[in-house]
């Protein structure tokens, strides 16, 4: 197919995915006991916070909807899809739902519509090896799940608070269960998201949470008397406990600071900066100008089986 690009802007798109950073975790980082798990995290380039927070200019967005040039970020996905080894990898259409893309091997559960962006669903199970599950996030939890057998299904999920609210998580559980032995334990990994002390939520809404998941993970503001720091990561480790999840390793990285807080998470040393968007500091950080939008990147998380 003829490409009408220029010659500069074609040779713009292959150097932005000739270094893409993205970090490989080994099983034994998440905790998989099985060498045949693969997980991986993109991050941004350079040293974290000093990229414009939206991050359209640092060549590691993933998203096609937050006004970044497609052609570039559908290059940064073949590169990414080539640097994994990977035959295929599964994107989405995000849009905090608690719909899965399941395999048609897996059942007849399919997301209600197709959008240019992909399949409308905020999780995907893949039981093919070399083939991939992806979400895309930028504060919101990334979810791996697995099945604790050589080659058995993996599923990734996008659970933002109504995701996790409406639960999400549950049904990718679930939906994995159905394909596995009852005996063969299930386990999960959490990566890099907003932990609580930077997450304020309406009075109302921490309420909601308290009500449908009891106490964990909220606590009063210390600078807002009618908000609650909400700390969906342990929400959703405690979820993933009570639907039996045998073992939930956790990244231990906050998006919106950038740092990690947990030894030996996989993702980095404590301590040690990041490099992730997030869509909840840039409302902080970036005065909003008279009619534009404030958007960012997204990173992303990817399971399969080698």
């Amino acid at each position: 197919m003829w490409d009408c690009r220029s010659e500069t802007q074609r040779h713009s798109v292959a150097a932005s995915t000739t270094e893409l950073p993205v970090r490989t975790l080994t099983p034994a980082a998440v905790g998989a006991t099985r060498r045949d798990l693969r997980i991986a995290v993109t991050t941004r380039p350079g040293t974290p916070g000093a990229q414009p927070r939206q991050g359209l200019g640092d060549g590691a967005n993933y998203a096609l909807h937050v006004g970044d040039d497609t052609a570039a970020v559908h290059a940064r996905r073949r590169a990414l899809q080539l640097k994994l080894g990977v035959r295929e990898i599964q994107w989405l259409d995000q849009r905090h739902t608690t719909a899965l893309l399941l395999p048609g091997s897996m059942g007849s559960e399919r997301p209600r519509e197709t959008s240019p962006l992909g399949p409308v669903a905020d999780g995907c199970l893949v039981s093919e090896s070399g083939q991939a599950a992806a979400v895309l996030t930028a504060d919101c939890l990334p979810v791996a799940l697995w099945a604790d057998v050589v080659g058995g299904p993996v599923a990734c999920v996008h659970a933002g608070w109504q995701g996790l609210y409406n639960g999400i998580l549950e049904r990718a559980v679930r939906a994995l269960r159905k394909h596995v032995a009852l005996a063969v334990p299930l386990q999960g990994w959490i990566g890099p998201a907003i932990c609580g002390a930077h997450y304020e939520v309406a009075r109302p809404l921490a309420l909601r949470f308290i009500e449908r998941f009891g106490p964990v993970g909220v606590q009063a503001s210390p600078r807002d008397p009618d908000r609650c720091q909400l700390c969906l990561v342990s929400v959703a480790t405690r979820v993933l406990a009570t639907a039996g999840v045998a073992g939930t390793r956790r990244s231990g990285w906050c998006t919106y600071s950038e740092v990690g807080s947990e030894v030996g998470s996989g993702v980095g040393k404590q301590g040690e900066p990041g490099g992730f968007y997030s869509h909840r500091r840039l409302q902080h950080e970036v005065p909003r100008a008279a009619g534009t939008a404030k958007t960012t990147g997204r990173v992303a998380t990817l399971v399969w089986r080698s």
